[in-house]
């Protein structure tokens, strides 16, 4: 009962993500999770680094803005240039 159930969110994530099924060497649900959110979070760093370039706002400093948070020694909310 359990294995057919992998194997269907298997198909499915791999449908999904537009990845095909080996037989010889099947896709770990693990391997796909991680290497998937390790991208994301490869291309978020690099829009991260293109908006900071752009603005000069880090995201310490965006997140204790957006989230009305005060300043520590380290970190001051971020304020846009007037």
């Amino acid at each position: 009962m359990y294995l057919p159930q992998i194997d269907d969110e298997r198909t499915t994530l791999c449908n999904f993500l537009e990845v095909q099924l080996d037989a010889a060497r099947p896709a770990k649900l693990r391997y796909l999770y991680v290497h998937h959110v390790e991208e994301f979070a490869r291309h978020a760093g690099h829009a991260d680094i293109i908006r900071e370039e752009i603005d000069g706002a880090r995201a310490a400093e965006l997140w204790l803005a957006s989230e009305g948070l005060p300043g520590n020694d380290f970190v001051t909310p971020w304020e846009p240039v007037q």
